[in-house]
């Protein structure tokens, strides 16, 4: 693999592509200073991180559904040691333990120091909301005391504290589980807690209150996240003993410093972190000419869900001036990022985003990056190229149907100082090795994050932009992530010793969608397909098609089955370079089909854009019954598959725009 890139100067360089596939009818031609005199473009680039910060303490990453208790980012570090605590609780930065003989201690985790508070109550919990304090002494009685360093406790009457095992507070409630498995929460009037009882809570042995959420450790030494609020809502997982990137087992566990807190087993001290390679990133560049802007992003993510988009683009729009349908979201649907869209079918850690990853990390990214985009636009030579690349297999079929889009289009972006800006690269393949020991849990942008990064030391620190084609069908050849990014990066730079072609004329955008009627299921064959899967609950596959079962008869039940199945096709024009963006995880064939419609421009085809909400197969794979093509519409919790001839449908109605 040839992986040297040569440094030359900008009038030296010979830019890239003869497109080397598809028939391509265009001249090569060659950077010079007169082609540099006068820009066609103004163009502009931003990245901005999508990694999530330690006040969100553990994410599901998505793309895999198995094992069915979910894989999670959760990890510790060790920051001290607490052998003689047996229950914590924190509040802001101060964790506050009690000892073995029930006396109370406060350490101040900034500067590290301890000591005893005043306590005129023997304790056995405690917890803090603000400066009050709540405490279930050692003879089972309730009590409340304001204040820091010394306590004066009032007891609290006609608490009903009988069998209480956890307590914590937060919002100015209490809550309260039981040895008989009940979550209560208390509302404090007067000197009185009045209790309801809110769900369950089994096994609770520890519990934290954090930004509207309990936290619970259970005594099979699991770790769960469920809504203060809600009645009776479900606990949903969040961590547990992995053996890789999670090694320890906990007795106890607290929120401080916007931190989830615990003491392992074996006495320390430990501080939530996210197992990560740091690499989870967004890119966006910015193309204008003569008051037309348009804005295509990348990301880190394995999808998303078109409302969401919605939401971001508006937030764009609003900042930045550009229009919505201006705006290309892509996803590079890498299998090691936090869970960004519903999965309602599979196992309830994956079921939904955590929205506060969602609010305070992915969509002020895309928004930022995308406005920082433009306003970093200047003057700017763009120029097209294509290449091959060898990184993919097709996964789903066999013989002249098992096609593998290769195609990897290559654009570079310089500046009037004839310096390379940026670099946007595509290719088509799921990024999803190497599903196994610690990288199984630890958060990734796969291959195209590798590339990008070599991509980045080899150009001298250029931006550097991914997007994911119509890879659908398509896994890598590799089961090394790294070196398949190595191999990427290598073929783009070799082809980046080549000549490039010119991009030249207006700038022109849409948005629309096919929509393809459905033929769900009726009422009675959903129940009989329950009821056969219902007895195998115990396995992923057979629970994915009953809670399948569940989602669509709730439908019927509210007349919310829907008539269509919608697939948003976006298109941008920068001059002779067209790309077309497909929602879903469309298969090889969709990039192949579409170049052909348009002989006389560069065409580039994206999978995974602005909405990923099933597969987009062909009809080899509906007539085969692969997975693309039939059950993992099950797993995208749709009400229909697509019909056999859904690609001429498509490529049909894109061909007329």
């Amino acid at each position: 693999m040839k992986t040297v890139f040569k440094v030359m100067s900008a009038v030296a360089v010979v830019l890239m592509t003869a497109c080397c596939s598809d028939k391509d009818n265009i001249q090569d031609v060659q950077q010079t200073d007169e082609d540099m005199a006068g820009a066609d473009f103004i163009a502009g680039s931003a990245s901005g991180s999508l990694e999530p910060d330690l006040s969100i303490f553990s994410l599901t990453l998505a793309g895999y559904g198995a094992p069915a208790e979910g894989r999670f980012s959760l990890g510790w570090n060790k920051v001290g040691s607490c052998s003689d605590f047996t229950w914590i609780a924190g509040s802001e930065d101060v964790l506050y333990g009690v000892d073995h003989d029930g006396g109370l201690h406060q350490m101040d985790l900034s500067a590290k120091k301890r000591q005893v508070v005043d306590s005129d109550v023997r304790i056995r919990y405690v917890s803090v909301d603000g400066d009050v304090f709540y405490a279930v002494s050692e003879n089972d009685r309730l009590y409340r005391a304001e204040g820091t360093s010394e306590l004066k406790w009032t007891e609290l009457s006609a608490s009903g504290v009988d069998g209480i095992c956890s307590l914590t507070a937060g919002a100015g409630k209490i809550y309260a589980a039981t040895d008989d498995g009940r979550l209560l929460k208390g509302e404090l009037s007067g000197n009185e807690v009045r209790w309801k009882d809110v769900g369950h809570a089994q096994t609770v042995i520890g519990m934290a209150f954090h930004e509207g959420f309990l936290y619970a450790l259970t005594a099979n030494q699991k770790l769960w996240k469920r809504s203060a609020s809600a009645l009776d809502v479900n606990w949903i997982q969040i961590g547990y003993n992995n053996g890789e990137t999670y090694r320890i087992d906990l007795r106890q566990i607290a929120v401080a410093g916007d931190r989830l807190m615990v003491i392992g087993t074996d006495g320390n001290l430990y501080a939530n972190i996210h197992s990560t390679n740091n690499n989870l990133t967004a890119e966006a560049t910015a193309f204008s000419k003569n008051g037309k802007t348009v804005i295509i992003i990348g990301t880190d993510l394995t999808g998303f869900d078109f409302t969401f988009i919605n939401e971001v683009k508006a937030a764009i729009t609003q900042e930045t001036g550009v229009e919505a349908d201006a705006i290309m979201i892509n996803a590079s649907h890498t299998h090691f990022a936090p869970v960004s869209q519903y999965w309602l079918a599979w196992h309830e850690p994956h079921q939904r985003p955590d929205w506060k990853y969602m609010r305070t990390v992915v969509k002020p990214t895309l928004v930022s990056v995308a406005r920082q985009a433009v306003e970093n636009m200047k003057p700017s030579k763009v120029y097209f190229g294509r290449t091959r690349t060898d990184i993919g297999i097709n996964r789903a079929l066999s013989g002249k149907d098992a096609v593998y889009d290769s195609v990897v289009d290559l654009i570079q972006i310089f500046g009037q100082d004839n310096k390379l800006d940026n670099v946007i690269f595509t290719a088509a393949c799921h990024p999803v090795f190497n599903n196994s020991g610690a990288e199984s849990y630890t958060l990734n942008g796969n291959y195209p994050s590798y590339a990008k990064y070599t991509l980045r030391n080899m150009t001298g620190g250029a931006s550097v932009q991914f997007m994911q084609g119509c890879g659908g069908d398509i896994n890598p050849r590799f089961s090394d992530f790294m070196q398949m990014g190595q191999i990427l990066a290598g073929d783009v730079l070799d082809r980046m010793n080549q000549e490039f072609q010119p991009v030249s004329g207006e700038i022109s955008f849409s948005l629309d969608s096919v929509l393809v009627p459905i033929h769900p299921w009726g009422q009675d064959r959903i129940r009989e397909f329950r009821a056969h899967n219902e007895p195998f609950m115990g396995f992923v596959e057979h629970a994915k098609n009953v809670r399948w079962a569940d989602i669509m008869l709730d439908k019927y039940e509210r007349n919310a089955m829907p008539e269509y199945m919608p697939v948003y096709y976006q298109i941008i024009n920068i001059g002779n370079w067209r790309i077309v963006g497909l929602s879903r995880e469309a298969v090889s064939r969709y990039g192949v089909e579409i170049r052909k419609l348009w002989p006389d421009k560069f065409v580039t085809v994206l999978g995974y854009t602005n909405d990923v909400s099933s597969y987009l197969p062909a009809g080899e794979h509906i007539k085969a019954g692969t997975y693309e093509g039939e059950n993992s519409f099950f797993w995208y919790s749709q009400p229909d598959r697509f019909p056999s001839d859904i690609l001429d449908i498509v490529v049909n109605e894109i061909a007329g725009r």
